[in-house]
């Protein structure tokens, strides 16, 4: 594959190269900060399941009645049409 030569400077540079070193001059998190966060996301969460709960509740009450008509391949299918109301006069006597 590579000549010996290179296998060497390979296997050299291998060996002699130094594990890496954590660095701890970025420092950590204001832990005060951090907790004040928490505090906050959490306090929202809970108003969040709240009104959820209070959005499901308003949700068991009965809605009103829709008229939803029937579909059959995207057509709507006609209702049958109501017979003519009686207005009182008649045209027979």
């Amino acid at each position: 594959m590579f000549p010996p030569s290179v296998t060497r400077t390979i296997i050299r540079t291998i060996s002699t190269s130094r594990p890496h070193v954590k660095v701890f001059s970025r420092g950590g998190q204001n832990l005060s900060d951090r907790y004040l966060r928490l505090e906050k996301a959490l306090r929202g969460k809970e108003a969040y399941v709240g009104r959820t709960k209070e959005l499901s509740e308003l949700a068991t009450t009965p809605a009103p009645a829709v008229h939803v008509q029937e579909t059959f391949h995207g057509f709507t299918v006609p209702q049958m049409p109501k017979p003519p109301a009686d207005d009182g006069t008649s045209f027979y006597l």
